[in-house]
């Protein structure tokens, strides 16, 4: 009897030890772990700069899904004549319509697919939104608000996940500014009551004046990371935390950002983010006309890109530019952004089906 009772005693013993070893463990984990976490949204933007295109995405869509694909932004595009215009419209060939924007919503449902919608203002003379400056700053804001409300009405019948108030408008998202903007918020938190998010771009970012009133910090991250054109993919993985480009030389992006969303109290998408599949490229991410093709080194840029933000839990997710319903855009002969058809296209795969099965 004296024996038994010894025994459980023991094994009473060994158990309490076993819940303190386990709970420590726990503990040093969650302490030293910090901002250690995958995040497992597996981004792509969509583009289509048509008025019936978003119809015709099943087939892309179904790609999408074979490359692990969980979350979409629908791009598509509003007007202005010119960067001094007051007056934003839609363009009744290039701006799709409202039907083309539900077809493709409920599309991605079928999928498993969340959605993302983001409205942008393309000018007519070419010149970038950034750039915008409109006579009378306060009719175009009254033009632009009254665009932009019914797409998060629509955003709000479909239930979305996401909704952007605006992207890389520069010259209009400062401090002087900041009162139209939360009232525009306000008005579209009214009409959607979903996740908001501003895409601002790289170099704007730290100048927007209304991330108080949203629930993400977005970035349209094409920031410089390096000079060379034979570099590899962990060249472009250091580059994020010390760059290799004239006039942002040692810059650490990635302490950069995490100081910002520390002192905003929000998490960051990478509203866009991307790569011409052409020499330059890890130079100036944004340009869409370099040369000559360089397929590796957007492979190169993409994976090294993932390695650095891979394990960040304050990165929610990068959405790729750019997927277009044609499966056969992209290819051995494109320098454009998108990964289609590309050896971008399988770092994309390899990625994001890991990330799944970790």
């Amino acid at each position: 009897m004296g024996t038994e009772m010894n025994t459980r005693q023991t094994y009473s013993n060994l158990y309490s030890k076993g819940l303190w070893i386990l709970f420590f463990i726990l503990f040093f984990f969650q302490l030293f772990k910090m901002d250690v976490t995958p995040f497992t949204n597996y981004c792509m933007s969509l583009t289509d700069w048509s008025r019936t295109g978003y119809f015709n995405f099943n087939s892309s869509l179904k790609k999408l899904k074979e490359l692990n694909v969980n979350y979409i932004a629908v791009n598509l595009w509003v007007y202005q004549d010119r960067r001094t215009s007051s007056s934003i419209y839609r363009d009744r060939r290039k701006t799709p319509s409202d039907n083309a924007v539900r077809s493709i919503i409920d599309s991605a449902g079928k999928y498993g697919m969340k959605v993302f919608l983001k409205v942008n203002v393309d000018s007519r003379d070419n010149i970038w939104r950034g750039k915008f400056m409109p006579d009378n700053v306060g009719k175009w804001f009254k033009s632009y608000r009254k665009m932009l409300l019914p797409y998060a009405a629509l955003a709000g019948e479909k239930n979305i996940e996401m909704f952007s108030v605006g992207c890389e408008l520069k010259s209009l998202s400062g401090n002087e500014h900041y009162d139209t903007w939360k009232d525009i918020i306000k008005e579209l938190r009214k009409a959607y009551p979903g996740k908001l998010i501003y895409c601002a771009n790289w170099d704007e970012y730290e100048n927007v004046s209304f991330w108080d009133e949203l629930d993400y910090i977005g970035v349209d991250a094409y920031f410089p990371l390096h000079g060379g054109d034979r570099i590899s993919a962990l060249d472009i993985r250091m580059a994020w935390t010390n760059c290799e480009m004239t006039g942002y030389y040692e810059v650490n992006w990635i302490k950069k950002l995490n100081d910002f969303r520390k002192r905003i109290k929000k998490d960051i998408f990478f509203a866009e983010a991307g790569f011409s599949s052409a020499e330059g490229s890890a130079a100036e991410p944004w340009r869409w006309d370099l040369t000559p093709v360089n397929l590796q080194l957007q492979a190169d840029c993409y994976k090294g890109t993932f390695l650095a933000f891979q394990d960040l839990s304050w990165m929610r997710g990068i959405f790729w530019w750019d997927w277009q319903k044609d499966l056969s855009a992209g290819g051995e002969e494109d320098t454009e952004l998108t990964p289609m058809n590309k050896p971008a296209q399988k770092v994309l795969k390899e990625f994001y089906i890991k990330r799944a099965i970790r």
